[in-house]
């Protein structure tokens, strides 16, 4: 099994306090540049206007819903259909 040498973290555990401070403002540093990215960036920016807006197309609307009543009337009609009993 290697030996851990350590002489690497003498110094934070010696220095325990300016450590951990160090890492609130590594933390405080890193979650800053987050919110700048993705919040006020965002927030800037202005958004992509499309060229054609988008269109209701009353035919295939028409042949949609008709097909759904044609499938509705058979579902409907199923449960009225008499089969013969095979026993």
């Amino acid at each position: 099994m290697p030996k851990i040498n350590l002489d690497k973290f003498r110094w934070v555990s010696e220095h325990a306090f300016w450590a951990c401070l160090i890492l609130i403002f590594l933390a405080l540093l890193l979650g800053g540049f987050m919110f700048y990215k993705y919040y006020i960036l965002i927030k800037r920016a202005e958004p992509e206007i499309k060229e054609v807006p988008l269109q209701f197309k009353e035919d295939l609307y028409q042949n949609i819903l008709s097909e759904w009543q044609e499938r509705g009337e058979r579902f409907e009609s199923a449960d009225f259909k008499e089969y013969p009993d095979l026993f």
